[in-house]
């Protein structure tokens, strides 16, 4: 069904600077450039405290599994779950627009308080999308912020490392030797992946790992007319023996890293939704602080992995 020409939409009039609609507006200019923490779900429960903790755990492999008719039953020693924990992170932008400033006629009224939350949420969105992927833990202090570990800091099973290279206990990976990224490491990630239980359906990559991965032999050879005086020449989906993972490239993703994630097992948790506050100032204007409070929750890193300690030139 169309909609008819002109038809004012809520998308298009919901005023930024109202603050009851601040998180839906943040949701919608989020998946500008935050591809996993707008793609990942919301925790079901309310957070209680700055620390969210889970359980998890690793079912034991397949095995023969056979009964003797009448036989007296032994059972079998239980699963002992892990108990993981992460941090909520206060993330914010703050700013100040004089009462002159904002009285000054512009285009777009670009000195307006409105259009400055709205470009600040873009950038409060990028920020939140940098933590979820690099964050290193930080428990904190009355010093020292707290801090969410990242999806990259948090996948350790599943891991392709350079020659000497060192997984530390926070995740970071130090001292491997650069290497080009090369189809089998893909491959084999996958693997992995697959036999840990995960899909692994999102590869996640920057810039110049995606034209590497299109220029692979056997998957970026082909060309496809999309019509006339237009030519396909990249892999946006690739497929092997372990599935099919469809390449997202990210313009923020660090160059010397892909990630292939299974997301389903994957979700943030939001203990403070963003809200807008004005904070006091003895300044002849409006300072106006952007402020929210959440963290990642790994539920089954193994599901997904990545490769590291790649050539960025």
């Amino acid at each position: 069904m169309a909609i008819v020409t002109n038809t004012a939409l809520t998308y298009d009039t919901i005023d930024v600077s109202t603050e009851e609609h601040l998180s839906k507006v943040f949701d919608v200019i989020s998946p500008v450039d935050t591809f996993f923490w707008s793609a990942i779900g919301k925790f079901s429960e309310t957070p209680k405290s700055d620390k969210m903790e889970w359980l998890t755990r690793v079912l034991a492999a397949a095995a023969a599994n056979a009964a003797v008719e009448g036989d007296q039953r032994t059972p079998a020693a239980l699963t002992a779950s892990t108990r993981v924990y992460n941090k909520h992170q206060i993330q914010y932008k703050t700013f100040l627009i004089s009462a002159s400033q904002e009285q000054t006629a512009s285009p777009k009224n670009v000195n307006s308080e409105a259009y400055n939350v709205a470009e600040q949420m873009k950038l409060l969105a990028q920020d939140v999308e940098f933590a979820a992927w690099r964050g290193v833990r930080a428990d904190g202090s009355s010093t020292v912020a707290r801090e969410m570990r990242g999806a990259l800091n948090w996948m350790r099973t599943n891991v392709d490392m350079g020659a000497n290279a060192t997984l530390n206990a926070d995740g970071t990976v130090t001292g491997g030797t650069a290497r080009a990224l090369d189809i089998s490491h893909i491959r084999n990630l996958m693997q992995n992946i697959y036999v840990a239980g995960g899909k692994g359906d999102k590869l996640y990559c920057a810039p110049f790992q995606a034209t590497k991965i299109s220029g692979f032999a056997g998957v970026g050879n082909y060309r496809r007319t999309l019509e006339k005086g237009k030519l396909e020449d990249y892999v946006d989906i690739y497929v092997n023996e372990f599935g099919k993972t469809e390449v997202i490239v990210h313009r923020n993703f660090p160059t010397n890293v892909v990630a292939i994630m299974d997301l389903t097992h994957w979700k943030k948790s939001i203990w403070r939704p963003i809200k807008k506050e004005y904070v006091p100032t003895s300044a002849d204007g409006k300072m106006v602080d952007l402020r929210t409070e959440h963290t990642l929750i790994a539920n089954a890193e193994a599901s997904s992995g990545r490769i590291v300690d790649l050539l960025t030139q």
